[in-house]
């Protein structure tokens, strides 16, 4: 039988439970050396008892070419009650790659997914009836710049990255991240908020990556913009990418109508 395309991040998965000796030890140590870390503390699920979050969505379920990549700066900070959780939870590797792989259908968070979900179902042409959390589930994968999370960390993030190259868990999910693109081969890859953003403008891989300006589909006075270009894989596979500031802030008084416009614009580019 050959082997699936998802069995290598199934084993990068697995392998982040035995990457560092005690997550609890190496967590502490890196906010104890990072001056930049004081006010941005880095956390993983469980209160660090648990490995960094690599992706959410489910891999499994993933059709090439049919599918969203979404990528952020770092995952969300959890709740106390929720940190609690993990923690009794007494996750191992099969339990741990399930529960991310069905996250979303049980802790969908409307805030941040729903503007995801619009684009994501406009850009594939999903139909309307399938409930958004089976979109997110099942015709998205998100995964982050950074496995670690914190609550500042947009406001460090360049200089604490700089510094962690040489982490196990950084170069774990950039491994990761390499291998859900190359083997995964998704629809288009769509870079979620300024951080993240920032942190693509500096990567050799990304080319003819052009911010563009557009007006909104609701108010012609409202201007919005966009990024696009080409993210190009480890084996030289062109792949198309796009960055959009952070989705769903209450600033930014986004509406449903603009994620729509936004999926449209995306599967534009798509097929031209």
């Amino acid at each position: 039988m050959p082997e699936l395309w998802w069995s290598e991040l199934r084993r990068l998965h697995d392998g982040m439970f035995g990457l560092v000796a005690d997550w609890r030890h190496h967590v502490r140590s890196l906010n104890e050396r990072l001056p930049e870390l004081r006010d941005a503390p880095l956390t993983t699920p469980g209160n660090n008892n648990l490995p960094p979050t690599l992706f959410n969505g489910d891999i499994e379920a993933l059709q090439a070419g049919r599918w969203l990549l979404v990528i952020s700066l770092n995952p969300a900070m959890e709740t106390e009650r929720k940190q609690a959780w993990y923690k009794e939870a007494e996750f191992e590797p099969d339990s741990y790659w399930h529960h991310w792989r069905t996250y979303n259908k049980r802790f969908y968070y409307s805030r941040f997914f729903d503007p995801l979900v619009i684009a994501a179902r406009t850009t594939l042409e999903i139909r309307e009836d399938k409930p958004p959390k089976h979109v997110a589930t099942e015709d998205m994968c998100f995964i982050e710049v950074c496995p670690y999370a914190s609550r500042n960390f947009s406001s460090v993030h360049g200089q604490v990255l700089a510094k962690l190259q040489d982490d196990p868990a950084i170069q774990g999910n950039a491994q990761f991240r390499d291998h859900i693109i190359e083997r995964g081969s998704p629809a288009a890859i769509l870079v979620n908020g300024n951080a993240a953003i920032e942190e693509f403008d500096r990567l050799p891989d990304v080319v003819d990556w052009r911010r563009s300006e557009y007006v909104s589909v609701d108010e012609q006075e409202r201007g919005l913009w966009w990024k696009h270009g080409t993210y190009m894989t480890p084996e030289r596979r062109s792949l198309p990418l796009f960055g959009v500031p952070f989705l769903g802030r209450r600033y930014t008084a986004n509406s449903h109508n603009e994620y729509r416009q936004l999926g449209k614009m995306i599967a534009a580019k798509l097929g031209s």
